[in-house]
């Protein structure tokens, strides 16, 4: 890479970063992990500054952009409902959520101190929050406080995809 003091190369193993950067913020899965440091070359969330930890070394920019593939998401389930979680760090978490015609996904307890936001790109789904249906069809939004509990149920005739993101992270 060029050196014109946007990019600095450091030498590093593939077991090490710079610091004590042991907490990923972003799961790249068979990629590469990302890492939060507290050295001032790598101010991440206070600079913008991102430390990317690789097989070759460890890269410092500040101007970096993941892209994160649904591949390299992390994947797991909650009974029916599919997620798919892209980040989860200490300011935020991003992720999606695909549930079957006609099932309803696990009740997630809520976010102590975070807010979440649904944002239902495909299908036609019910949330529920325990007391109260709240309905949304595709690119509507549902801003969730914090500590509301919750769950997805699809009413639709084909699979439904919530795209969901909350903060601060947890």
């Amino acid at each position: 890479m060029p050196d014109g003091g946007a990019t600095k190369r450091l030498s590093g193993s593939s077991n090490s970063c710079p610091g004590d950067a042991k907490r990923p913020i972003v799961n790249l899965g068979r990629l590469s992990d990302v890492y939060l440091t507290d050295d001032p070359l790598s101010r991440i969330l206070r600079g913008s500054a991102l430390v990317r930890c690789e097989k070759e070394g460890v890269t410092v920019s500040d101007e970096l952009a993941v892209v994160i593939k649904k591949a390299d998401a992390k994947n797991f389930m909650e009974g029916v409902e599919h997620c798919r979680e892209y980040v989860r760090d200490a300011t935020m978490w991003f992720g999606t959520s695909v549930v079957p015609p006609g099932q309803r996904g696990e009740v997630d307890p809520g976010h102590g101190v975070s807010e979440e936001v649904f944002f239902c790109t495909e299908g036609h789904v019910l949330v529920y929050d325990g007391k109260r249906y709240y309905e949304l069809g595709e690119m509507d939004a549902l801003l969730i406080p914090p500590g509301l509990p919750h769950t997805i149920i699809n009413i639709g005739e084909t699979s439904a995809t919530v795209v969901w993101s909350g903060a601060p992270g947890e």
